[in-house]
């Protein structure tokens, strides 16, 4: 790869990568970056991703396309909901 963006700003090699960071090949092909829970784009999955996912399946909150694939945790692309909601508690609380 050349390099990972955030914000159009490089990334520094101990920066923590998260959902929406771009990983730009030498060829200059871009590939949004996203990992699986990071909902709200710090690079963790925390109860922050959790209540945001919450807030989500009660109406409070909508998700951008990017928010979207990373709360599909279970990555079946199926309608994001209680399946996914419920293994993203388990990986982060890990209880029911």
């Amino acid at each position: 790869y050349k390099n990972q963006k955030r914000n159009n700003s490089n990334l520094k090699d101990d920066d923590i990568i998260a959902t929406g960071d771009i990983l730009q090949l030498k060829n200059g092909v871009e590939y949004v970056i996203i990992v699986a829970g990071d909902i709200n784009k710090d690079g963790k999955v925390t109860t922050y991703d959790l209540s945001a996912f919450r807030r989500y399946i009660l109406g409070i909150r909508k998700f951008d396309d990017i928010e979207s694939l990373a709360a599909d945790i279970n990555v079946d692309r199926q309608e994001l909901g209680v399946k996914d909601y419920t293994r993203m508690r388990i990986e982060i609380l890990g209880e029911y």
